[in-house]
């Protein structure tokens, strides 16, 4: 069961895309707030998606997102 939501602005996705990348590059301690701002900010939560231990990254979100999972509006 998913815990976030699947439906985003266009702003949101792209504050979601920004928030992935620094993700990836971030020590364990920011990684972590960084998950929490995206749950709580954006209601996003990556396990929704993935329990893949490689990451969720900002080109998997986009395939969520042409594959009509996540859908995008103004």
């Amino acid at each position: 069961m998913k815990k976030g939501k699947t439906d985003f602005t266009y702003s949101d996705a792209d504050s979601i895309c920004d928030l992935l990348r620094k993700l990836r590059e971030a020590d364990p301690k920011k990684q972590k707030r960084l998950r929490r701002e995206l749950r709580k900010d954006y209601g996003f939560h990556i396990r929704d998606f993935s329990n893949s231990s490689a990451g969720f990254r900002e080109e998997n979100f986009r395939e969520l997102v042409t594959g009509g999972t996540i859908t995008l509006h103004p």
